[in-house]
């Protein structure tokens, strides 16, 4: 099981972590981010706090854009979506980095999450 499938998991068998995160997360709609409809893919990695390679690596695996070369966009709403359908796929291969965290809140939820999950497995016989 991947760390983020256990994080997710903790986060879903406490209450007090989905609560927390629902507050964190009902300040901002994630269904209509407002912003441009899309953007060039250095203002998009920016925008999500991932590098422009890993950008490029996910326009090969698939996420939408629009023209190509240089005139190059990704569509941030499908882009959303395309990233929630990724999200439930399996893991990615070995060696494969997270994005960090752009939120230092969020990331607190998911370091609290994380280290449960841990002492949950070292509890686990």
């Amino acid at each position: 099981m991947s760390l983020l499938r256990a994080v997710l998991d903790e986060i879903e068998r406490d209450p007090e972590l989905v609560e927390r995160l629902r507050r964190l997360l009902g300040a901002q709609s994630i269904a209509a981010p407002s912003g441009p409809a899309a953007m060039r893919i250095a203002d998009y990695a920016r925008h999500t706090g991932v590098s422009v390679r890993h950008v490029h690596a996910l326009v090969r695996r698939g996420l939408p854009c629009l023209g190509s070369g240089r005139t190059r966009r990704v569509d941030v709403a499908r882009a959303l979506a395309w990233m929630r359908d990724e999200s439930t796929s399996p893991a990615p291969a070995r060696g494969a980095t997270p994005a960090p965290e752009s939120d230092p809140e969020l990331a607190e939820v998911a370091e609290l999450a994380a280290e449960r999950a841990k002492r949950r497995r070292k509890a686990a016989p």
